[in-house]
Order: C-alpha cells, then sequence, then structure tokens
C-alpha cells in the first residue's frame, strides 16, 4: 500500500497486490483460527465447515486471481521495455498471469474440484509477478539492462 500511495506507475498491479495478499492473509486465519474448532464439533457442525471451507477456499482463488492479474500488467510492461530475454519473460508473464486470471475465476464458483490447479497457476503467475517486479524496478532507477 505504501508504493501504491507513493507512485502512479504500476498503481493498479500494487492494488491486486495489497488486496490478494489481504485477501490471502484472512483466508489463512480462517484456516487457522476456524478450521480445528469446526472439525472438532463433529457431524453438527459439519455443515458450518463445509461452508468455512468453501469461504476461505474462494479467497483463496480470489486472491491468486489478483495476482495474475497483476502478472498481466507488470508481464504486459515488461514486454513493451525490454529486449532479448527479458521481454520473453514479460510475454510468459503476461500468458501465465491470464491463465491464473481465467483458472482461479472459474475456480471461485467450483470449489474444491479446482484446487490443484488453479493454485499451481496462481503460484506460476506469482513468481513471474515476482521476477517482473524485480526487473521493472531495476530499470526504473536507470541500472544498466543486460539484453
Amino acid at each position: 500500500l505504501m508504493l501504491l500511495a507513493q507512485t502512479r506507475e504500476h498503481s493498479a498491479v500494487w492494488a491486486a497486490i495489497a488486496v490478494g495478499g489481504m485477501l490471502n492473509v484472512v483466508q489463512v486465519g480462517m484456516g487457522l483460527a476456524m478450521f480445528p474448532p469446526l472439525k472438532a464439533g463433529g457431524e453438527a457442525l459439519a455443515p458450518v465447515f463445509t461452508a468455512v471451507l468453501a469461504q476461505a477456499f474462494f479467497l483463496y482463488f480470489a486472491g491468486k486471481a489478483l495476482f495474475g492479474a497483476a502478472a498481466i500488467v507488470t508481464g504486459m510492461a515488461l514486454f513493451s521495455s525490454s529486449t532479448g530475454l527479458w521481454r520473453v519473460a514479460g510475454l510468459l508473464a503476461g500468458f501465465v498471469g491470464l491463465a491464473a486470471l481465467l483458472i482461479n475465476s472459474v475456480a471461485m464458483p467450483v470449489g474444491l474440484d479446482m484446487v490443484t490447479i488453479a493454485g499451481a497457476a496462481g503460484t506460476a503467475a506469482t513468481l513471474l509477478l515476482a521476477l517482473s517486479l524485480g526487473r521493472l524496478d531495476r530499470s526504473a532507477v536507470g541500472e544498466a539492462s543486460p539484453a
């Protein structure tokens, strides 16, 4: 959020990262704080456990979709401002980000049946997002760019 407030460049990226991160923190908190007591409640709390589990994974998918959207923007920025392998990396980040955005958007209403593929796509997009941001930050401060 600090970067979002300090710069207009890539503000959509910083907003997506901030909101996606907050969603992931809430989702993990639900898992740590709510799953054990609901699971221990046995059959009587099974419907509540199922609802909380579904909501936690909805937030998980939403966070991964936002990281995918951020990877699209940073990947395209890297693609347009770089040459050589970094240009290819930007294109890859954009495509993987698009896949993560689409897969996780579809997974939100579907639920746990898509957790493996949606999580993998979101994780790959997050990795490429981080690489793209690292490269964009270097070029933004004027360091020499290796082709």
